[in-house]
């Protein structure tokens, strides 16, 4: 079935919906853990430390993509951004460091949480690249 435009919305609203709901009644893995929701960061603003951001993600043993363990524990170093300027590399390239491991949806969360992105919109673009027949690589 092929659905038109208004319908497609329609059911990808409910779905991210459902999404929200179900996140919302994950308990966190231990009872120090807080509830972060990570919200798109003003320009300018300082980006979280990455040592913040792992401890602020409450921990699931729901895995929304069985098929990404493998990559989701798999340790990566020594990270450069491709095309990316010598500058903006020494800046930033620490930050892409592969450090995280976790179930799919936490390292979304750890990536948005220390880019200063909101946490559903990363979810959405991760969606999106699954949809369009890329890979959700590790952020």
């Amino acid at each position: 079935m092929v659905l038109g435009k208004p319908a497609y919305k329609m059911w990808r609203k409910l779905f991210l919906l459902a999404v929200a709901v179900s996140y919302a009644y994950i308990a966190p893995n231990s009872a120090t853990a807080e509830l972060h929701y990570f919200s798109t960061l003003k320009p300018g603003s300082e980006l979280p430390s990455i040592t913040s951001c792992a401890k602020w993600i409450r921990g699931s043993s729901w895995e929304p993509r069985p098929e990404n363990y493998e990559a989701n524990y798999a340790a990566r170093k020594g990270v450069m951004i491709d095309g990316a300027s010598a500058s903006f590399n020494a800046k930033f390239a620490d930050r892409v460091d592969g450090s995280f491991a976790g179930t799919t949806d936490e390292i979304i969360r750890w990536g948005a949480c220390k880019w200063g992105f909101d946490e559903d919109f990363t979810r959405a673009r991760g969606d999106c690249q699954e949809i369009g027949g890329g890979v959700l690589s590790r952020v």
